[in-house]
């Protein structure tokens, strides 16, 4: 039996999207590489699931910094800025399922505001989405080919802006 070894600290939460596209370029990166059936098949539902029920689709690092840029004055927690991001309520009941009720924090009067930040900057048009994402994976395919990438740490949106995360 092999030890599974941890070779780094959690670092933090991750966003739907961030797991989205850290799956799709290990599919890319590793076409080639052995590994076992049940890891691989897990990650296809994981994909499959992420693709069919969640919006990360429509989503790109720069609308989940612009979208974390214009909800800043909310002084959302961590866990809801978290919730938004992964299921972008569009509408009202949906916002008060995913925001906490604080006191001296106007909830009411926000919702409104962040959903349309939600529907404005987080989300894309889809038929921009679906560009984006062609584009994207066929750059990894193209750096994959020529040799020119590792795949690892690439392209996965894991720097500090790029997660959502920020001043409380």
């Amino acid at each position: 039996h092999r030890m599974i070894q941890v070779t780094c600290n959690n670092d933090g939460w991750l966003t739907n999207w961030e797991v989205y596209v850290s799956l799709k370029n290990r599919e890319i990166h590793n076409k080639s590489m052995p590994r076992p059936h049940c890891a691989v098949e897990i990650e296809n539902q994981v994909l499959e699931y992420l693709q069919q029920e969640t919006p990360v689709t429509r989503m790109t690092s720069e609308s989940i910094q612009n979208f974390h840029e214009s909800v800043a004055h909310f002084e959302l927690a961590e866990s809801e800025l978290l919730e938004v991001i992964n299921h972008a309520p569009t509408e009202d009941y949906q916002a008060y399922l995913v925001l906490e009720l604080v006191d001296g924090r106007p909830l009411t009067e926000n919702v409104e505001e962040l959903l349309s930040s939600v529907s404005e900057r987080l989300l894309v048009p889809e038929e921009q989405a679906k560009d984006i994402w062609t584009n994207v994976i066929e750059a990894e395919k193209v750096k994959q080919e020529s040799g020119s990438g590792n795949g690892r740490g690439r392209g996965r949106g894991r720097g500090r802006g790029s997660r959502g995360r920020g001043k409380k």
